[in-house]
């Protein structure tokens, strides 16, 4: 027991004192759960409207997970505390199609996001040298971008030959920039040397509102506003690895 006591003793100090001065860089990856509700509910519809005027498409798969790539720094500038700059970049493309003798239809859509984040992060103290668990808190500037493709013919038949038609085609490019906000917990593990994992949940505040762009229909050029907005918000489980100077 004593022997517990004194090596459990041995090891806070050590902790306490981390390495204050300390700069670390990391690469990641996670999976994102993001609300997108008028998006999903968008997109039920649009294949609805699509069935009414007899191209048949399976329904869109859901744009709600997706895949985040981020890099952060981080600088520990005391026992406690760090500051943290960090850059995010998640896409996601769905689309659905139909492909009969008398109708071609392909519907393909993208939503995505690129987010410049600096933040404070406070180190939560354990007696776990070869861990560092964090809790913390940014803000920056999220660049939000959507993306729709509809391409759409039909094959008639005229006299003893077929003709087939471009009824549909219709190209839309969207973007909006806001300030959003993000609440992180994570921790760093020592794995050799300067060698660290990092694993992190984050929750991502990021509600765009309507997005404004441009649309193409069959050549004709204008300038539009989404009729749906775009909430980017969601919880992002990541794991990475970096290093530590």
């Amino acid at each position: 027991m004593r022997t517990l006591v004194g090596y459990l003793l041995f090891l806070i100090p050590s902790t306490l004192s981390a390495q204050e001065g300390t700069l670390s860089f990391s690469a990641s990856a996670g999976y994102a759960r993001l609300a997108l509700r008028q998006v999903e509910e968008d997109n039920a519809r649009d294949a609805e409207g699509w069935h009414r005027q007899g191209f048949f498409l399976p329904p869109f798969p859901s744009m709600r997970n997706a895949l985040e790539l981020s890099v952060k720094g981080m600088y520990r500038y005391d026992r406690d505390f760090s500051v943290t700059l960090s850059v995010s970049d998640l896409s996601k493309e769905v689309s659905t199609v139909v492909d009969r003798p008398e109708a071609y239809m392909t519907h393909t859509r993208t939503v995505g996001y690129t987010d410049f984040m600096i933040g404070m992060t406070y180190h939560i103290p354990t007696t776990l040298a070869f861990m560092e668990p964090y809790a913390g808190a940014e803000v920056g500037i999220v660049r939000a971008r959507a993306r729709s493709d509809a391409y759409g013919t039909r094959t008639l038949k005229v006299g003893d030959s077929t003709e087939t038609f471009i009824v549909v085609g219709t190209q839309g490019r969207f973007h909006g920039s806001k300030t959003n906000v993000s609440v992180v917990v994570g921790t760093t593990l020592k794995v050799y040397s300067a060698v660290i994992l990092r694993a992190e949940t984050t929750y991502k505040l990021a509600k765009m509102g309507k997005l404004g762009g441009e649309v193409t229909r069959l050549g004709e050029k204008r300038e539009e506003q989404t009729s749906i907005e775009f909430d980017l918000s969601g919880i992002i489980l990541s794991v990475g690895v970096g290093v530590e100077f």
